[in-house]
C-alpha cells in the first residue's frame, strides 16, 4: 500500500510538472486603433512592416492577429510573413522562419480617410522560438481587387520599421501559440504531495 500511494504521487507530481503546452497569448502589442494611421505592406509597391516582439519563455508559434485597412469593399487575402531576430530583413535581421498565409477576416467598420477596417488571422504556423526579442514582419500583401493594405497603427510597446519610411509607430497584432512554463505552482503541489506521503509512511510505522 505504502508503494502504491507513492507511485500514485511521483505520477501525480510527474504529471503536473510536464503538463502539455496550452494555446495562450505570446505577446500583444495592444487592441486594434482603426483612428490614427496605418502603413502599406503591399506586395504591388514592394512594401514591407516590421514590428518587435518578446517571448517570455520558450514557445510555439501557432498564429498571429492584425488590424489591417483596406479600401472600402475590399478584403485583405494573402501575404508574407516572416520572424526574425536582430531587425527587419532589410536592416540586421535574420530569419527564424517564414511563409505564406490567408487571412482569416472579421469586419470592424470603418477606418480613418475613409478606408476598412479588419481583424485579421494568420494561422497554420509551427515556429519554435525561445525566450527573447523577435520581429514579426508582413510583405507581399494582396487584396481580393488588387488594391493596397495596410497594418494598423497602434503605437503600442513594439519598436517597428516601414522598408520605405523607417522607423514608425508600432502597430496592432497579437502573436498566439503555447508555452510550457514549469509553473510553480506545479512544484509546490510536488512537495506538497511527497510530504504528505512521507508523513503517512511515518504515521503507519
Amino acid at each position: 500500500m505504502k508503494m502504491r500511494l507513492t507511485s500514485v504521487l511521483v505520477l501525480v507530481f510527474a504529471l503536473a510538472v510536464c503538463a502539455p503546452a496550452s494555446a495562450s497569448i505570446i505577446y500583444s502589442n495592444g487592441p486594434i486603433n482603426g483612428t490614427y494611421n496605418a502603413w502599406s505592406f503591399a506586395g504591388m509597391y514592394g512594401y514591407a512592416v516590421a514590428d518587435s516582439f518578446v517571448s517570455a519563455g520558450p514557445a510555439t508559434v501557432s498564429g498571429f492577429d492584425a488590424g489591417i485597412w483596406v479600401s472600402p469593399g475590399d478584403t485583405p487575402t494573402t501575404f508574407t510573413w516572416t520572424i526574425l531576430t536582430g531587425g527587419p530583413s532589410w536592416i540586421s535581421g535574420t530569419p527564424v522562419a517564414s511563409g505564406s498565409a490567408t487571412w482569416s477576416n472579421t469586419y470592424l467598420g470603418p477606418a480613418n480617410y475613409g478606408y476598412d477596417l479588419y481583424s485579421s488571422t494568420a494561422s497554420g504556423l509551427n515556429v519554435a522560438i525561445v525566450a527573447g526579442t523577435y520581429w514579426l514582419e508582413l510583405s507581399n500583401g494582396v487584396t481580393t481587387d488588387a488594391l493596397n493594405l495596410f497594418w494598423d497603427e497602434n503605437d503600442g510597446p513594439s519598436s517597428a520599421y516601414h522598408s520605405s519610411a523607417g522607423p514608425i509607430g508600432s502597430e496592432a497584432f497579437t502573436v498566439y501559440g503555447s508555452q510550457v512554463p514549469v509553473p510553480p505552482s506545479a512544484l509546490l503541489l510536488g512537495s506538497g504531495l511527497l510530504g504528505l506521503a512521507g508523513w503517512r509512511r511515518l504515521r503507519k510505522s
